[in-house]
């Protein structure tokens, strides 16, 4: 038509950096409670998806996950929820439901990816799964099965890089809105997904822990598991409010919020002599004594030590700033509620508090030696990690966490006192002193170090590999480097006696060490940033249970056998990068001498020497107990005994402890 203007194309819509998805926030049974309903539920922002990750399927299926819905008990295949569908999109997903197999598909993701999110954030850098086992190759997605067991069980399985959730008929009811063989599904329980994700997560950070080879292995990944699901719990608004307010202001008593996993619990015929209730409670009454941990042995007991000191630090965190705001709040009478602005205002502490102690509890995985962490560790990894992004500690958390680990027992070997500089993991150069004072120019192949910042996961994973294969050979060319990193090269490099280090296969060769794993990540706090660079290096020696079999093997009077179990060393390795600059960097006027070998930078090293006899007899004493409760699992239980060592943690609990 004459004189019409000509048509203008319309702007793309912005891409939407989250989808919103309906979960259970605590467990289903709160939901059909007046009481409790407002809270019961809540939606998750999860991310959308980014340009350079996979597209978004139906299962759901993203660049981390993939929801797989068959029911081996029953041979069903339940349909796969489409999120994208559009009236999904417009509703925030299906709405919580028990009955519809396409919500416990929802739920399952939706808080599988708010925990990979939330570790995300800590640790400053993407999320990888563990490789595969057989050739290492990279694995792109953890699987999610919400329908994989009829048992009272749940566990994360490093063989098959899966999730599996287990669902049961309740058959003695003991919660009020409960019904007699009411089907219980453990994917629809917030606590199990979180616990079961943050398990692969931290198999994926290091698959060594792991490892059975003390107390404090597996009770460290059910621990750390356990924090990231209470914490994370209490980062939902809606639910933090309403307990404060039916608590007056206080989270010291048992809440709705401190157990783990209510609907779990109630639902299992317990065997530990304690009444219906949640799996775990993280409140324990404080004896004004310091626990002995050495009462505890079973897994999820001991990391329920874990699980309680920190949220003994919460309390204590937040009790502080709740009584600066109720000292200046309009007094209530006795009895009455307070003011519903004071509780919004004491829950945004709550909330923050958890956020803040969330956070240094993830982003600590980074400081621990390379393997057999224990409690003492993981303390002074949170301090030390800590300090190094913020040196100023105004609102005391590592303080707070200092004196409530030691309550619960937990205190480092081999440190003189609790001060926080006592527990700092030794720098080189020395906290406060400039890195320029002795510069060193790059070693000889320290230029093919790829060190430029990534995103596409895959990628980062083959730059990883590329990495600890260019450290390797540096460290190979280096004994006097190695000595100071506490690595092995040879029996004579100690004085404690012929250590016979097993060789790992690196680069076509045998070699005394293995660089494990190389990670980089940018960390932010406030206007602080950190640039790391976090090297894992593991080597290890042949250990028997038999003394005197030991004695032989490392005398060199006998060929070795076949080990009973290994004794792993190595060092961590932790490089400050502010002050790298890439050798395909421009100069911009300043001199090539600026350049500085990674390894001249400022450094923490944890070492972890794999000639420690005191380490050696400490694992052999821990393998003897383990080799005779397998023994006993293996005819209770012998379709997991020696494949899925979660797995063999639930099962030897009984329907006590799932999850």
């Amino acid at each position: 038509m004459a004189g019409t203007a000509p048509a203008t194309l319309a702007p793309q819509p912005p891409v939407p950096s989250s989808r919103r998805l309906q979960i259970y926030a605590v467990d289903p049974s709160l939901a059909i409670d007046n009481a409790t309903a407002a809270f019961a539920t809540a939606t998750l922002s999860v991310p959308w998806r980014e340009p350079y990750d996979a597209p978004f399927e139906a299962g759901p299926v993203n660049e981390y996950l993939e929801v797989v819905d068959v029911d081996p008990e029953s041979g069903a295949y339940y349909q796969p929820v489409d999120l994208d569908d559009p009236y999904l999109l417009a509703t925030d997903g299906y709405p919580p439901s028990e009955s519809n197999p396409q919500f416990h598909q929802q739920m399952a993701f939706a808080v599988a990816s708010y925990t990979i999110q939330t570790f995300e954030k800590a640790l400053g850098r993407r999320v990888l799964w563990s490789a595969s086992s057989i050739d290492f190759a990279y694995v792109q997605r953890l699987r999610i099965y919400p329908h994989a067991l009829r048992a009272r069980n749940a566990y994360y399985s490093p063989a098959k890089k899966a999730l599996l959730f287990g669902y049961y008929p309740e058959p003695n009811p003991a919660d009020v809105y409960a019904v007699k063989d009411m089907w219980v599904f453990g994917c629809l329980s917030h606590d199990i997904v979180a616990h079961e994700t943050s398990h692969a997560i931290l198999d994926g950070v290091n698959s060594r822990f792991i490892e059975d080879s003390a107390p404090d292995s597996l009770a460290f990944h059910e621990g750390l598991a356990d924090i990231v699901a209470l914490l994370q719990r209490f980062t939902f608004a809606d639910a933090v409010r309403s307990e404060i307010g039916r608590h007056v202001g206080t989270l010291d008593s048992p809440t709705l919020l401190s157990g783990l996993a209510r609907q779990f619990g109630l639902a299992s015929q317990r065997t530990d002599g304690l009444p219906p209730g949640p799996l775990r409670d993280a409140v324990v009454k404080d004896k004004g004594t310091p626990v002995d941990l050495s009462n505890f042995t079973e897994a999820h007991q001991r990391g329920a030590r874990l699980l309680s000191a920190v949220y003994a630090a919460f309390i204590e965190i937040y009790r502080i700033e709740a009584d600066k705001i109720l000292q200046i709040a309009v007094p209530v009478a006795p009895g009455m509620p307070l003011d519903p602005r004071v509780v919004d205002r004491l829950a945004s502490e709550a909330v923050e508090a958890a956020s803040h102690l969330l956070t240094m509890c993830i982003r600590a995985l980074d400081y621990l030696p390379p393997s057999t962490v224990d409690f003492g560790d993981y303390l002074r990894a949170i301090v030390t990690a800590d300090y190094d992004l913020d040196p100023v500690d105004p609102y005391g958390y590592r303080r707070a966490i200092i004196g409530t680990f030691r309550r619960f027992g937990v205190v480092p070997n081999d440190v003189r006192s609790l001060a926080e500089d006592s527990l700092w993991w030794d720098v080189c150069p020395p906290r406060g002193t400039a890195s320029s004072t002795n510069p060193q120019p790059p070693r000889k192949g320290e230029t093919e170090l790829d060190l430029d910042p990534l995103f596409d996961r895959r990628a980062i994973f083959e730059q990883s590999k590329h990495n600890a294969f260019v450290i390797h050979e540096l460290l190979m060319a280096d004994p006097v480097l190695c000595e100071q990193l506490g690595l092995l090269l040879d029996a004579s490099d100690r004085q404690t006696g012929a250590a016979k280090l097993s060789m790992a296969w690196v680069a076509n060769r045998t070699s005394p060490f293995e660089v494990h794993s190389v990670r980089m990540a940018r960390r932010v706090k406030g206007d602080r940033q950190l640039r790391q660079l976090f090297i894992t290096i593991t080597q290890w020696r042949r250990g028997y249970l038999d003394p005197a079999v030991q004695a032989d093997v490392d005398s060199g009077a006998i060929p070795p056998p076949e080990a009973d179990f290994k004794v792993r060393g190595g060092a961590t390795l932790i490089i400050d990068l502010r002050a790298h600059r890439s050798a395909r960097a421009p100069k911009y006027g300043r001199s090539s001498t600026a350049r500085t070998s990674i390894f001249a930078l400022p450094r923490t090293v944890i070492q972890q020497p794999a000639d420690d006899d005191a380490r050696l007899a400490a694992i052999r004493s821990h393998r003897q107990t383990v080799e005779d409760a397998a023994l006993r699992l293996a005819y209770a239980a012998p379709a997991v005994a020696g494949t899925e060592p979660l797995a063999i943690v639930h099962a030897a609990r009984g329907t006590a402890y799932a999850a």
